[in-house]
């Protein structure tokens, strides 16, 4: 049972409660209760699970499947842990991420340079996936994020099904499980493509690197964010196993 004295929202609960769940008691693919099933265990309404499963898919906590129904993702976190999570909505401190909002800028699959193939230990042959991505707050944006993937493990995204499913929730669908995670922070100004793009004065911006690495010790994702401190309060946050 939910506390309605509690301060926060019922959805904001049922994440924290179901998280709990997933973490503790359920394995990748597991399938969660329906949405019935939930509503009527925790005494909530109908909009309310829907908030928290919508919260839940977008964090890559669960995947969905159209008539099937809810499962726990393949990449299941041991810790609740923002550092390894790629979905800009898990930085966001506000209650409702569904206020976030992102817009494809481009998407390629290019040769890498010799600096980037040494980092990320790609053979000449070897291609990377180029991602760019802007971010918007109530429709202003507040971030732009650029994201480089290793296309040999990443290699069944293309620009439509990115389009269509979102990159967070593709990543979360196959089973690459990750060790490292190495996040870096500097300020800088925006060049004026950036200005143009964030709609921005010329401000420095915040850019935060991060690096994810496999078990393997390979480095596979960077992604690089370019945030406006001004109208964007960036968090990372880690809840501690028991």
């Amino acid at each position: 049972m939910l506390d309605n004295t509690n301060k926060l929202p019922l959805y904001v609960q049922l994440v924290n409660t179901l998280l709990e769940q997933i973490q503790n008691d359920m394995s990748p693919n597991d399938k969660l209760p329906t949405e019935k099933e939930i509503c009527e265990e925790y005494s909530v309404s109908r909009t309310t699970v829907r908030l928290t499963m919508n919260e839940l898919e977008n964090r890559g906590y669960i995947y969905r499947i159209q008539g099937k129904g809810s499962f726990v993702s393949s990449i299941k976190k041991n810790t609740i842990n923002s550092f390894f999570d790629l979905d800009f909505r898990a930085h966001y401190e506000g209650m409702n991420s569904e206020e976030l909002t992102s817009e494809l800028i481009f998407f390629k699959k290019e040769a890498a340079q010799l600096s980037l193939r040494q980092k990320m230990g790609l053979q000449q042959e070897h291609n990377i996936i180029k991602i760019q991505v802007l971010r918007k707050l109530l429709d202003i944006p507040v971030a732009l994020e650029t994201i480089i993937l290793k296309n040999q493990y990443f290699n069944f995204i293309n620009e439509a099904k990115l389009k269509e499913e979102g990159l967070d929730k593709l990543i979360n669908t196959i089973d690459i499980p990750l060790k490292i995670v190495e996040e870096k922070y500097k300020a800088r100004r925006l060049n004026p493509d950036e200005i143009d793009l964030l709609q921005s004065k010329d401000e420095a911006a915040l850019v935060v690197t991060k690096s994810l690495y496999n078990t393997n010790n390979e480095l596979i994702i960077i992604s690089e964010r370019k945030i406006l401190t001004s109208k964007f309060s960036y968090q990372n946050f880690i809840q501690k196993e028991n």
